[in-house]
């Protein structure tokens, strides 16, 4: 992708968003002009030729340029990204730990105090299903970008989303697991009212054990997913700065 230095520094000059977008941005025009590269070749043109008519079709106005910022751009995107990666990073762990921090011990509480599981019912299974399942899928892409360094641009974010799916999937079913039991109660308690305190000090008890379950697992898959999106982040923007400054080195 060095070869394509030249155009690509002149679209990130004119190209007005803040980093990571920027080189997500660049490296996905990169590699949209590689592909063409590569097809040209395939037709039989030769390596000037193809890198010619790649150029030509790559070489974009300011104007359209200015539509692709649009594209990838938003005024809360801008006004995060205009953060620095370190300022990001503490202000990730800094909410990570508010809010993690007293859940813990919420959970810990509810656990010594024993019947958590319990509590829970049915919903623990699909909260536990996907906490492997995040777990799994989190800490094998978590070696593939540490470990192995599978850091190739049309990879580096695949799959990766998916923990974070997992962890809405895991609030979701915390609240939809609370209003169903919160039904359950409201008959129950209609069909004998002398019950209606009782039924509903139970419900409590069952729904914070079930809220901070949930709470937990979707925290815990949250992490996961802070920590090699971060990774992913770093790649792009390392791989980007690398094709920009071999424009300098070869001019």
């Amino acid at each position: 992708m060095k070869r394509f230095a030249a155009v690509l520094g002149k679209i990130d000059k004119v190209l007005d968003i803040p980093q990571p977008s920027r080189s997500r941005v660049i490296l996905e025009i990169a590699a949209d002009m590689q592909d063409l590269y590569e097809d040209y070749i395939s037709q039989g043109l030769g390596d000037e030729q193809a890198m010619r008519r790649t150029v030509e079709e790559f070489d974009l106005s300011a104007e359209e340029i200015a539509a692709i910022a649009r594209v990838h751009d938003s005024p809360l995107k801008r006004f995060l990204d205009r953060f620095s990666a370190r300022t990001r990073g503490i202000l990730e762990r800094t909410a990570l730990a508010v809010t993690l921090i007293p859940v813990v011990l919420v959970g810990y509480r509810l656990a010594l105090s024993g019947g958590m599981s319990k509590d829970c019912g049915i919903w623990m299974w699909p909260l536990l299903g996907g906490a492997i399942v995040a777990l799994t899928m989190g800490l094998s892409k978590w070696y593939g970008l540490f470990v192995v360094k599978e850091h190739s641009i049309r990879t580096v974010r695949k799959r990766l989303n998916f923990v974070l799916y997992i962890a809405l999937g895991q609030l979701g079913a915390g609240f939809v697991g609370m209003y169903i039991d919160l039904f359950q109660t409201w008959v129950a308690s209609s069909a004998d009212k002398a019950m209606t305190i009782p039924y509903l000090a139970h419900w409590l008890q069952r729904s914070s054990a079930l809220l901070s379950t949930a709470l937990i697992a979707a925290l815990v898959s949250g992490l996961i997913w802070i920590v090699n999106m971060g990774k992913a982040v770093s790649v792009e923007q390392y791989e980007a700065e690398l094709i920009i400054d071999s424009e300098g080195e070869s001019t």
